[in-house]
């Protein structure tokens, strides 16, 4: 796919709330949580294919690691919390035909952006995904056992909220799983998280705070736990992929380079950073995006 990088400001990609919000927040029902993101993302550009993620090179270095860990196919592929389904359209690029391709978004506004991205890209796709409007964990428990080949999820368990409510969905994914399925789970580490803070306070930096008025649902997993519980569900923990050395670069060097002017995600030295990472390897555990590659 090519990328559309041609406005790379934030306009479209992010909605910071205010602290009253942000408290609030907190304080909701489950279904009230739920409600408050539909309403975030409803706001969205849904033709920008970083609208739900304004940090781009990250996004381009978690799908080139979805990429890598398909395996061999065709088989039936299921997105979770898809968004605009930039991810899948990246994929759909990389593979032939005969691949049952579907994403679920449970934001109007993203999923009608998909379907135009879709017909857009179409005539260049062998295999043309599919986006369903739903409420994905709804959506999961109503599909049989063993019924799916692939999950992805990209920040779609974090956003959920409880951790209740994670452990359930990621037990329900194995169940649909297909055995030998995989499951390439992309969501935030607490333990990159901390390292990443450890040292930007060691270069003289603030830490990056667990959510903030742009980000108040994020519910990061302790990497022990979520690996216990997932291998407690049937799955096996084939690869944990992190990438240390774009989020060096792009939350601790390039901060410290512009100081005290705030950085840019769209900052050349990221998308050097990003460059970068693609040529090395991806441990140890630094910043909060990493990869789980489970498999059944």
């Amino acid at each position: 796919m090519t990328n559309d990088r041609t406005h790379l400001g934030d306009a479209g990609r992010v909605t910071v709330h205010t602290p009253e919000e942000q408290e609030a927040y907190a304080a909701m029902s489950d279904a009230e949580k739920q409600a408050f993101l539909r309403r975030e993302y409803e706001a969205r550009n849904p033709l920008d294919p970083y609208a739900t993620s304004r940090d781009w090179n990250a996004r381009e270095l978690e799908i080139e690691a979805i990429a890598r860990h398909l395996p061999a196919g065709p088989g039936r592929v299921l997105d979770l919390g898809c968004g605009n389904g930039y991810t899948l359209l990246s994929l759909a690029q990389r593979l032939g035909d005969g691949w049952d391709l579907c994403g679920v978004d449970f934001t109007p506004a993203l999923v009608h952006g998909a379907e135009v991205l879709t017909a857009e890209r179409a005539p260049a796709l062998a295999s043309v995904p599919r986006f369903v409007c739903a409420d994905a964990v709804a959506h999961v428990r109503q599909l049989t056992d063993g019924s799916v080949d692939v999950v992805i999820t990209e920040r779609f368990l974090q956003n959920l909220p409880t951790r209740e409510a994670q452990y359930r969905m990621i037990g329900e994914i194995a169940r649909i799983l297909r055995p030998g399925g995989r499951f390439l789970m992309c969501e935030g580490s607490q333990r990159g998280h901390r390292r990443l803070n450890e040292l930007r306070e060691a270069c003289g930096l603030d830490p990056i705070p667990e959510t903030s008025p742009e980000n108040v649902s994020s519910l990061r997993f302790d990497d022990d736990d979520v690996e216990r519980r997932a291998r407690g569900v049937g799955f096996t923990v084939t690869a944990v992929v992190a990438f240390p050395v774009y989020f060096a670069i792009s939350r601790v060097l390039h901060p410290m380079l512009v100081a005290p002017d705030p950085p840019r995600f769209d900052a050349p030295i990221n998308e050097a950073a990003r460059r970068l990472q693609l040529a090395l390897e991806h441990q140890p555990v630094i910043g909060s995006n990493v990869l789980w590659v489970l498999d059944r």
